[in-house]
């Protein structure tokens, strides 16, 4: 069967639920949010670089470990039935310095469901590879400038909403990535559904991804300049196509939907 799907692009709202701003978040938002019915997409962030460190460590001791599990044993295991059945897609960083070990982990447990998935995994930011050239070059710690330590456990860039939307566009259902820009789980969404590329558009995209991400540790709306307002609504984002993006939403807080 093919499940691929093709972006609407200007045909009505999207509606994007966050359901983790960090690793050891909340583990009801996912089961709320799918419960609701009211999304198209469910968008998780696990990821910081105290997050990385740990998940490099893990990989140490254990190679096929190195990813956010709460979003394989936890999160997806609650409600991929679910999200299968009604069509919603997923997005995560949760690979952390593992993806293709997280995206794994999720296929087994699919399988196990007796689910049919397609799963794309984003790779690209492990630059460890890079590192003697990266020396060689003199390129130095940022901070102190001193030169970089001769024993790294990770080196990760931080990936940009691309890729997501390259992998929305060939119809996976979920998709998993290493290090990216905290906002691109959401901006990624936004670029496949609306074909968006004028940076106008895209800065509004990842400031909607932010405050989903934190909206609910976000300051009142009068402290955002651009003028978002919170009535009491869904637990969704929603984004129309011919409005400027300001939508947000946070699920593991009292409900809130975005508008301009």
């Amino acid at each position: 069967m093919d499940t691929r799907q093709t972006p609407r692009r200007g045909h009505g709202p999207v509606r994007i639920g966050g359901a983790s701003g960090f690793w050891g978040d909340s583990a009801v938002a996912a089961p709320q949010l799918v419960a609701s019915g009211a999304i198209d997409y469910l968008v998780f962030d696990y990821l910081a670089e105290l997050t990385m460190s740990i998940l490099a460590g893990a990989r140490l001791k254990k190679p096929e470990a190195g990813y956010a599990t709460d979003f394989v044993g936890v999160a997806m295991k609650s409600v991929l039935r679910e999200v299968a059945a009604r069509g919603i897609r997923v997005v995560s960083n949760a690979g952390g310095v593992n993806p293709h070990g997280c995206a794994r982990a999720l296929a087994a447990l699919a399988a196990a469901q007796g689910v049919e998935l397609r799963i794309a995994v984003v790779e690209g930011d492990d630059v460890m590879p890079l590192l003697p050239a990266l020396r060689a070059e003199g390129v130095r710690e940022m901070q102190a400038e001193a030169p970089l330590p001769q024993k790294v456990l990770s080196a990760n860039a931080y990936l940009g909403a691309t890729p997501i939307r390259v992998a929305l566009d060939a119809g996976a259902q979920v998709v998993i990535t290493g290090r990216c820009v905290d906002s691109a789980v959401t901006l990624g969404v936004l670029m496949h559904e609306f074909g968006w590329t004028d940076y106008d558009r895209l800065a509004g995209g990842s400031l909607a991804g932010h405050v989903i991400e934190c909206g609910c540790r976000g300051p009142p709306a009068g402290c955002i300049p651009t003028g978002i307002r919170c009535p009491t609504g869904p637990s969704s984002a929603t984004r129309s196509s011919n409005a400027k993006p300001t939508a947000a939403s946070s699920s593991a807080s009292p409900p809130a939907r975005a508008a301009r």
